[in-house]
């Protein structure tokens, strides 16, 4: 790790700082991230450890002295708004940056495209859903935001855009944030191999946390609530290790089943699965039918704390122009008579779960179920301060089976276990079934034979 000691990163000047920001201790993990010039560099570690904000203020110090052009991305840029850019704004700057006369200029409104410094300094922002804006220019830094989001071949690429040929400071730089994941992801294989530079922060690193020596309040609390995470979230969120699922139900390959946005085909058949929950998410997922009985995941709603009634309003604005076949949800009796006075029949779902479980299993194994890359219609900011899954993509990771029990067999012969996130795993496997049907396929509860899509359904 090079040593900025001859640069004024740490020559603290209050009157650009937040005060909120309290600054970290000499040799902290914060201190170490501020100083890191490494040319790849990640921030990881359970939630609630304050990795986010000490990223956005290194690139804050940075622009204060050095004309620099740097980027934040993530995935899509939509959600970069509720979070990253609000702490930027509410907890990084010391004032309001519309104000006359701010030392930070954000051109956009309240949406903006990026924020200029008096430095010279520019931060753009970007979403690797429109990489087009900004991947023809060249970064002295980019921050990558909720970077186990984004592919191998995503950061490869952001990393060239950063190489120091924009010539500001003499070094180039790509980092990030992440949370732990699957062993087997990028991230971790590239720590293994030192071929990044990895900081763990704990909760001890977040000020709102632990201050003084002791525990704050909020951090006993949120301790609590960390602690109570189920399984794998317990393993990942609260101890921060990057784990497996053990008895993972799914073998779910972002490089196979998620794909890049495609025109959805006016003749394709197009239906709706839903799975009811108010403190857990409402699912909806919109699923079409191609031409070889490929099932495609091609829009969904993931929300808490809503009403049936304006989920089913917003189901319908979602689906004008388009021809829904049918609506199959789960079996809650007062949810489907909201719908149906809203005007979406419901048809109810076949909740065998073995049986619906294996009809996925093969689907995923012939590439026969697809997810189109692109996030909800709307982000939950709750899901995302609690560390949860916000689709039905991000709970493949943890879906997994009951503990093994030695005297009856292996993980394949028991049901996946209760309690876990698996809102958008009920409603996928509710629509796979309703495609699949058991009668057609001859998948009887000994789960023998596979699915020949030559169901009745497509032709």
């Amino acid at each position: 790790m090079k040593n900025l000691s001859h640069h004024p990163i740490l020559s603290r000047k209050k009157s650009r700082y937040n005060p909120n920001f309290i600054w970290p201790e000499k040799g902290s993990t914060t201190w170490q991230l501020l100083q890191c010039t490494d040319p790849e560099v990640i921030a990881g570690g359970p939630f609630e450890a304050a990795k986010t904000l000490p990223c956005l203020m290194k690139l804050h110090i940075m622009c204060c002295h050095y004309p620099i052009h740097a980027l934040i991305v993530r995935k899509v840029k939509e959600s970069l708004k509720a979070s990253v850019m609000r702490s930027y704004e509410d907890k990084v700057l010391p004032f309001d940056p519309r104000a006359s006369g701010s030392y930070v200029n954000p051109y956009g409104g309240l949406n903006p495209s990026w924020y200029d410094y008096k430095s010279g300094a520019r931060i753009m922002l970007g979403g690797l859903n429109k990489p087009e804006t900004f991947l023809s220019a060249e970064f002295d830094i980019i921050y990558v935001n909720q970077c186990e989001e984004v592919t191998l071949e995503e950061w490869s690429v952001l990393k060239g855009r950063a190489t120091g040929r924009a010539g500001n400071i003499p070094y180039g730089q790509i980092y990030g944030d992440c949370n732990p994941g699957s062993p087997r992801h990028w991230i971790k294989q590239k720590w293994d191999n030192e071929e990044l530079t990895y900081f763990k922060f704990i909760h001890k690193d977040n000020p709102m946390m632990y201050r003084d020596g002791k525990w704050t309040p909020y951090g006993e609390e949120a301790r609590k609530r960390l602690q109570s995470l189920p399984g794998l979230l317990y393993e990942r969120g609260y101890l921060g290790n990057w784990v497996a699922a053990e008895g993972q139900v799914y073998q779910f390959d972002e490089k196979r089943h998620l794909i890049k946005p495609i025109e959805i085909q006016r003749h394709w058949r197009k239906f709706c699965a839903i799975d009811y929950g108010t403190e857990a998410p409402f699912v909806c997922l919109w699923f079409a039918i191609t031409d070889d009985g490929t099932l495609i995941k091609y829009r969904e709603i993931y929300m808490t704390n809503r009403l049936v009634e304006d989920h089913a309003e917003q189901i319908k604005a979602l689906s004008a122009g388009e021809i829904i076949s049918y609506y199959i949800t789960d079996h809650g009796a007062q949810e489907n008579l909201i719908l149906e006075k809203c005007g979406i029949a419901p048809t109810l779902a076949d909740k065998e779960v073995l049986v619906g479980v294996e009809m996925v299993k093969r689907r995923l194994r012939d590439d026969k179920l697809l997810f189109i890359d692109l996030p909800p219609v709307e982000i939950d900011q709750s899901r995302v301060d609690n560390g949860k899954p916000t689709c039905t993509v991000e709970e493949f990771g943890s879906y997994s089976y009951k503990p093994l029990d030695k005297h009856r067999g292996h993980w394949s012969d028991d049901a996946p276990a209760p309690r876990q996130e698996d809102h958008g795993m009920d409603a996928m496997r509710y629509g796979v079934v309703s495609v699949d049907n058991v009668l057609d396929l001859g998948i009887l509860a000994e789960r023998v034979n596979a699915p020949t899509y030559d169901s009745p359904y497509f032709k």
